[in-house]
């Protein structure tokens, strides 16, 4: 089930979208997974990486942020402009990718549920068992643009490679069908990542982030293009959000494109899951959302859905250390 969860839910979303509460979550509830030889709970940053974050997160060239860009399919993105996207794959084909993800601090890596646990069947709700996918075999690639140099060319940056230490998701995704949101993990690295140019981290939200104030929105993956191939670069394209569901934690978002090209629009698919969906604010580029799952035709410009970053912001916090967003005097 991992890269591609698919569903045909119909969710109650409201048509506005406002600031919201912090989901009320029981830390009993947070499964974590590590190596063997290290505690069963996610390292924390401090104080100093805080202030790194409140200061750095979500920049880059200011061009990247404030052109209003129109874009009918996914483009290639440019080395940059999307310094937090990573790639989740296998060690053992390190070119492909099956998952994305967002970075979130120099340890920590925001992705979907369904990206690092396995299950039997793709089919949903996910009545058959699941089990997380073995750590060693999972690792991320971030810092560039390019997976590989070929198959199609990628002329861009190739990404390096990170190991992964620890995972951590919530229990009621699996207990609840993977259906009824939580579709969220956080991954701890190996070895801290060096901030620079193409390797930074997004700013988080937190629960009173007025959606409707966020401009210019992308969605990012190394996902499949318009056309189902799988790709070797970067991609992404302009969004817009539709709707807030009422009584979960899902965000319903859709592709914008020019009415001239009517044919293919750029959607959430296979490979794509676990990316992001940015908007900014200030010239900082926020982490609205997690992708989590789309129609079957994720190549017809449909609708798709993602994870409300912001309701999970002060459990980030305390599972992270990650709290700078908590603030609102940071903003």
């Amino acid at each position: 089930m991992n890269g591609c969860a698919i569903s045909l839910l119909v969710i109650n979303f409201g048509i506005t979208a406002l600031a919201i509460q912090d989901f009320r979550l029981n830390f009993d509830d947070i499964i974590v997974y590590a190596k063997p030889g290290y505690a069963m709970e996610l390292g924390k940053i401090g104080e100093f990486d805080n202030e790194d974050l409140a200061f750095y997160c979500g920049t880059t060239r200011r061009i990247w942020l404030s052109t209003p860009y129109e874009i009918s399919i996914g483009s290639a993105a440019k080395l940059g402009q999307f310094p937090w996207a990573v790639a989740l794959t296998f060690q053992n084909v390190k070119q492909y990718n099956y998952c994305g993800g967002s970075i979130i601090s120099k340890r920590h890596i925001l992705t979907a549920a369904h990206c690092v646990l396995h299950f039997k069947t793709n089919h949903l709700p996910c009545i058959t068992g699941a089990s997380l996918e073995n750590i060693n075999e999972i690792v991320v690639r971030y810092g560039g643009i390019c997976l590989r140099n070929d198959s199609p060319p990628c002329d861009g940056k190739l990404c390096a490679t990170a190991e992964i230490r620890k995972v951590a998701f919530h229990r009621r995704y699996v207990d609840e069908g993977c259906i009824h949101g939580y579709d969220f993990a956080i991954i701890e690295l190996e070895t801290d990542l060096l901030f620079d140019t193409s390797t930074s981290a997004i700013c988080l939200p937190n629960s009173s982030f007025d959606l409707n104030s966020a401009e210019n929105l992308f969605d990012y993956g190394f996902g499949e293009n318009e056309k189902g191939e799988i790709m070797s670069r970067l991609n992404y394209g302009s969004a817009k959000i539709i709707g807030v569901a009422k009584h979960t934690d899902f965000i319903r978002a859709g592709p914008v494109y020019k009415p001239k090209n009517m044919t293919h629009h750029h959607g959430i698919c296979a490979g794509d899951s676990g990316a992001g969906l940015q908007g900014s604010m200030k010239h900082r580029a926020f982490l609205l959302g997690i992708h989590s799952f789309s129609s079957m035709n994720c190549y017809d410009g449909t609708p798709f859905t993602v994870t409300d970053a912001r309701r999970y912001a002060q459990l980030i916090c305390n599972l992270t250390g990650i709290c700078y967003h908590l603030s609102s005097l940071v903003w």
